[in-house]
C-alpha cells in the first residue's frame, strides 16, 4: 500500500500530465506536503481519514476569519478535496480552483476596472496591476470609505501598515510601487486631488524577521537518529550533510545530478533553481563520503541522472522538497527537539558559522548564492556574541533628573 508521500507525488505527477499550471501544482504541492506533516507527526505514514478529517476541520476553522484570511484555507481544502477523490477514483476531475473575489463597493470595480484597462497590456498585466488596488479598496470598504476620493493620506498610511504584516517583507516594496502608480493615475484621472506623492517618497522601514539558525548541538542530535544502516538511512544522511556543510538549498538538493558531482576536482557545481545562477561549492571529505556511501549502497540502481531517488516503486526522482524536511523533522522529534525548526534552519546555521568565523560578508553571500547581499547581511543579526561588542557603552550616561 501506498505511503502518504507516495500517493501525493502521483497525484502531482497526474496534475502534471493533464495540464495544471505551475502555480496549481506548487499550491497543491504546499497543501499536499503540510497534511504529510501532520500524518507523520502523528506517527502515520499512510493516508488516514480520521486525521484528515482532523486536518481539514482545522483549516475549515481559519474560513470563519476575515476574508483576506480566507484565501490560504480555501486553496488548500480546495486541492485536498481533489487529491482524496485522486486517491478513491484515480483520475482527477476537470474542474479548476477560483479563487473568491473579494468583496467591496461596485464604484471601486469599475475604477479599478478602468484603471487596469488603461495601463495594461494584456490580461497577465490587467491581473497583475489589480491585485494592490483591490486590496486597497476591500480595507477602505471595511473602514467605512465609499470612494478612493474620500481617502486620506492618513487612511492609506494605516493600510499599509497594517496589510504589510500579511506580505513578506520582500513583496512590500513591489507593493508600494503598485500603490504609487495606481494613485497617480487616480490623480491624472481626476479620482483624487493628490498622488500622495510626498508619502511614497517617504522611505518606510520594513521589519525583516530574523529566522533562527539550528543549534549545533540539535544537529549533531538528529544525526545521531540517522540509520546508516539502511538505504533510506543513507539517503537522508547525504541530503542534510549537504545542507549542515554546503547551506545548499532543498530545491537544489533534489534537483542535484551525478554530473554535477566532480570528484576529480573536489567539487559540486548546480544552477541553482531559485536564481538560475551558477554555484561551485568545495566537495568536503564529509560530504563527499556521505554521498559516495548513498550513491554506491544505497541509491536503487535506476537509470536517471538525479543522485537522490524515491526507494518504492515507481523508482523517480525525488520532486517533493517535503520529503527531506519531513524526514529532518522526524529525527528532529526522535531526538526529543522540541518546537520550531526545519530544513532551512541548517542553510541559516552555515550562514551565522561563517559570519561568527570572521568570514566577509561578501564570501558568504557567493558560498551561499544570493543575488543580493542584503539577504546576506540578516546573518549578522544572528552573531550576537560580536554584536554584544558593538553594543554602546552607557557607562557615565545619565537621563535628565537622574538622582543618586
Amino acid at each position: 500500500m501506498d505511503t502518504i508521500q507516495d500517493s501525493a507525488q502521483k497525484f502531482l505527477d497526474e496534475m502534471n500530465r493533464v495540464g495544471y499550471s505551475i502555480k496549481s501544482k506548487n499550491i497543491a504541492s504546499a497543501a499536499l506536503s503540510r497534511l504529510i506533516h501532520y500524518h507523520l507527526e502523528n506517527k502515520c505514514t499512510q493516508l488516514n481519514s480520521t486525521l484528515t478529517d482532523a486536518y481539514t476541520n482545522g483549516l475549515q476553522d481559519r474560513l470563519n476569519g476575515d476574508a483576506m484570511g480566507q484565501y490560504f484555507a480555501r486553496e488548500h481544502l480546495w486541492f485536498i478535496r481533489k487529491y482524496l477523490e485522486y486517491c478513491k477514483s484515480g483520475v482527477i476531475n476537470a474542474d479548476r480552483f477560483t479563487l473568491p473575489k473579494l468583496p467591496f463597493p461596485e464604484s471601486f470595480v469599475r475604477v479599478i476596472n478602468s484603471y487596469t484597462e488603461d495601463v495594461s497590456k494584456n490580461e497577465q498585466q490587467r491581473k497583475s496591476r489589480a491585485w494592490a488596488p483591490k486590496r486597497y479598496a476591500y480595507w477602505l470598504s471595511n473602514h467605512g470609505i465609499a470612494s478612493f476620493s474620500d481617502a486620506k493620506v492618513t487612511d492609506l498610511r494605516q493600510f499599509i501598515l497594517e496589510d504589510s504584516k500579511n506580505l513578506k517583507s520582500k513583496t512590500i516594496p513591489n507593493f508600494r510601487s503598485e500603490l504609487r502608480r495606481f494613485h497617480i493615475w487616480l490623480y491624472e484621472n481626476n479620482y483624487t486631488k493628490s498622488t500622495f506623492e510626498e508619502f511614497f517618497d517617504f522611505k518606510v522601514a520594513i521589519e525583516n524577521k530574523i529566522h533562527p539558525a539550528a543549534l549545533p548541538d540539535d544537529i549533531a542530535a538528529v544525526i545521531r537518529q540517522i540509520n546508516l544502516n539502511t538505504a533510506i538511512g543513507k539517503r537522508d544522511y547525504a541530503a542534510i550533510m549537504l545542507g549542515v556543510v554546503l547551506g545548499l538549498r532543498i530545491s537544489d538538493i533534489k534537483k542535484l545530478q551525478l554530473t554535477d558531482i566532480d570528484w576529480r576536482r573536489g567539487e559540486i557545481r548546480i544552477a541553482q533553481h531559485k536564481t538560475g545562477k551558477p554555484l561551485a561549492l568545495p566537495l568536503t571529505t564529509d560530504v563527499g563520503e556521505a554521498l559516495k556511501d548513498y550513491i554506491i549502497n544505497g541509491r536503487p540502481k535506476f537509470d536517471d541522472p538525479h543522485v537522490f531517488l524515491s526507494h518504492q516503486a515507481p523508482i523517480r526522482p525525488i520532486k517533493a522538497g517535503s520529503s527531506f524536511g519531513s524526514a529532518y523533522t522526524k529525527y528532529m522529534k526522535s531526538a526529543g527537539i522540541n518546537g520550531k525548526g526545519g530544513f532551512y534552519q541548517l542553510r541559516r546555521a552555515v550562514g551565522k558559522n561563517l559570519v561568527v568565523a570572521g568570514v566577509p560578508v561578501t564570501t558568504v553571500s557567493q558560498v551561499l548564492g544570493h543575488t543580493d547581499i542584503s539577504n546576506t547581511k540578516q546573518y549578522i543579526a544572528l552573531d550576537t556574541r560580536n554584536l554584544k561588542v558593538c553594543a554602546l557603552d552607557f557607562d557615565g550616561i545619565r537621563p535628565r533628573r537622574w538622582s543618586e
